[in-house]
């Protein structure tokens, strides 16, 4: 662990030594009926979840900002912490480095799942693949998703291998889904996860 944050404080630095605008922190707050993340439940509680921009700044090889996202149960089930460093690489799209953090002495490895993730849009589509190169079990999990937003409705769907999967083997489609926003920030999304034949509806607020 210590070497990963070595590496992300060099990065950081070389980045911000090319740095040709700058934006400070900023903070925003969602809350969900309940939380579910790729097709899969989080705890049956609603779910407070805070995101902080830490840093955002151009630099000669793209934006790059780092960020904190935390996933805050009211009454049941454990928080979560994640950390991701994303740096757009020209029009291509974002490379995106996420620790996830839920449990544990925070410096330790052991105590974070590193993923490595590439997003993207083409042609009206957004796509996103991620893997997961550190964690006890996940490890080598693959997950891809592809959405499409279509006359104010956004469509995804999404596949992944190991602890996605009822079975933790080979691929299956674990996630797919329709949801819609208001003005005001409201919205409600149906998701369904045809592997685990497990359907989810969750309305949400945005500040």
């Amino acid at each position: 662990m210590k070497k990963f944050i070595t590496a992300m404080v060099a990065v950081a630095t070389l980045l911000i030594g090319n740095t040709t605008a700058y934006a400070g922190a900023e903070l925003s707050v969602d809350a969900f009926s309940r939380h579910v993340w790729r097709g899969a439940a989080g705890p049956a509680s609603i779910s407070i979840q805070p995101t902080l921009d830490l840093v955002s700044f151009d630099s000669n090889i793209g934006s790059t900002s780092v960020e904190v996202w935390g996933q805050i149960p009211l009454t049941r089930g454990e928080t979560e912490y994640d950390f991701t460093v994303a740096q757009e690489v020209g029009e291509y799209g974002t490379v995106n480095l996420t620790s996830y953090y839920y449990d544990g002495p925070f410096l330790e490895a052991d105590s974070h799942d590193i993923e490595v993730g590439v997003a993207g849009s083409y042609g009206g589509a957004d796509l996103f693949v991620g893997r997961f190169v550190s964690g006890d079990t996940v490890k080598d999990d693959t997950y891809i998703e592809l959405g499409y937003e279509l006359d104010g409705y956004n469509f995804h769907v999404g596949a992944g291998d190991g602890g996605y999967t009822v079975g933790g083997d080979s691929f299956a489609l674990v996630n797919v889904g329709v949801s819609v926003e208001t003005e005001g920030g409201y919205a409600a999304s149906f998701i369904y996860n045809p592997d685990s034949e497990t359907p989810f509806f969750v309305v949400s607020k945005s500040w």
